[in-house]
């Protein structure tokens, strides 16, 4: 049986109470947060979540709600460590540039081209 673990998805409910500057600048940083790629730990009363991602932003308007209340829904993904490279090489060879273009050649073994040929 092939299993894989899918990151975590969350829906977590923020809410602002207080006069119209301070809903307007939670707003504003909420949404800053979900523009950004910066990664978040968000915790609840269950669980904290770590190296979580705003991936959306959602205004919750209810009934029976006070209106000084700002109430944002805001979706959330767990973003993962990928795999890193690494070189055969290590030491003084190594490739030490950040750009390949400014890597120096290395010669690695002889190429045998073959020649194409066309079936047709």
């Amino acid at each position: 049986m092939n299993k894989v673990s899918m990151p975590t998805l969350i829906r977590v409910m923020l809410i602002c109470d207080g006069d119209l500057a301070t809903r307007e600048n939670f707003h504003k940083a909420v949404q800053a947060a979900a523009a950004s790629t910066a990664l978040f730990s968000i915790a609840t009363p269950e669980a904290t979540y770590l190296n979580m991602n705003i991936t959306h932003v959602e205004r919750d308007i209810r009934q029976g709600g006070s209106p000084s209340m700002l109430r944002l829904m805001i979706g959330a993904e767990e973003v993962r460590g990928g795999a890193r490279a690494t070189l055969a090489r290590t030491g003084a060879s190594a490739l030490t540039t950040k750009e390949p273009s400014g890597a120096p050649l290395i010669n690695i073994g002889q190429v045998n081209p073959t020649p194409i040929t066309s079936k047709s």
